[in-house]
């Protein structure tokens, strides 16, 4: 904000430009005292946006309803060159203006398109004229953000929909069928890791000083008889089980052929 010029409070009428302040005094200058309606929309919808949220029209009467010019302000007005030719009427005018106009608007919160009006204005000309820059401003901003905001709620609810497993696996079963009603809760499938495949072995405590991680192991199914399948270890377990005298250990098995199925151990 310029030094020369004061601050206003947040409902000023200096919250309208020059051009809307120019346009006014010419019209009281020659008289001019039609009645005027303006509507406010969008024209077109910016990428990837389907819809828009009507927003800011409590914003919008209130201004409408406490819009005032203050005598700072009227006084800041008088100095600048574009209203050195006008007459004492149009900053009268100003001292005492008060918004007289009708206004119909879509609800808050309703869903809108291009093309639609979002907010009809009707007064007399300069009264519409001051006023068309800051609703202008204020149904804009508020219908950017209710846009976006709505259009992010949308994304998360499709979001939610999406089931993203935790691993590239092989669905063993799938209870739901397509179409039927889920909860959060319900098993939708059961995804299975068999590359590589893991094996839990129980050993014996006194085996304890051979067990080390990357050990190499040998195993056989009956599945496969007389054939060995080579994996190594991943994981030991430190604490050995008080009433087996075993420890856990964990064996990875490459399983690139699919051979191994779980359940097979």
């Amino acid at each position: 904000m310029p030094m020369d010029q004061p601050p206003y409070p947040p409902l000023s009428g200096l919250m309208a430009d020059l051009y809307e302040l120019t346009m006014a005094a010419g019209y009281l200058e020659t008289r001019f005292e039609a009645r005027a309606t303006f509507e406010l929309f969008v024209r077109e919808l910016p990428p990837r946006r389907n819809f828009l949220v009507a927003a800011g029209l409590e914003q919008a009467l209130d201004f409408l309803e406490h819009v005032r010019f203050g005598a700072s302000e009227i006084a800041y007005l008088r100095e600048l060159p574009a209203f050195s030719r006008i007459g004492p009427n149009f900053f009268d005018y100003l001292a005492a203006f008060r918004f007289s106009g009708d206004v119909m608007a879509m609800p808050e919160g309703t869903v809108c398109f291009p093309g639609e009006p979002l907010l009809r204005v009707s007064a007399p000309i300069a009264e519409a004229q001051i006023v068309e820059t800051a609703l202008l401003a204020t149904v804009s901003f508020q219908t950017m953000v209710a846009s976006k905001a709505a259009g992010e709620m949308a994304r998360k609810a499709i979001d939610d929909t999406i089931i993203r497993a935790p691993f590239a696996g092989y669905i063993s079963a799938r209870p739901i069928a397509v179409g039927q009603y889920v909860a959060v809760t319900s098993k939708i499938a059961t995804l299975l890791l068999i590359t590589p495949i893991r094996l839990e072995l129980q050993v014996p405590e006194v085996n304890a000083p051979q067990m080390r991680v990357s050990v190499a192991v040998e195993a056989m199914v009956p599945g496969y008889p007389g054939r060995i399948f080579e994996g190594r270890v991943t994981a030991i377990n430190p604490a050995v089980d008080s009433s087996s005298r075993t420890f856990t250990v964990i064996a990875e098995f490459p399983n690139t052929e699919l051979a191994l199925k779980p359940g097979m151990f």
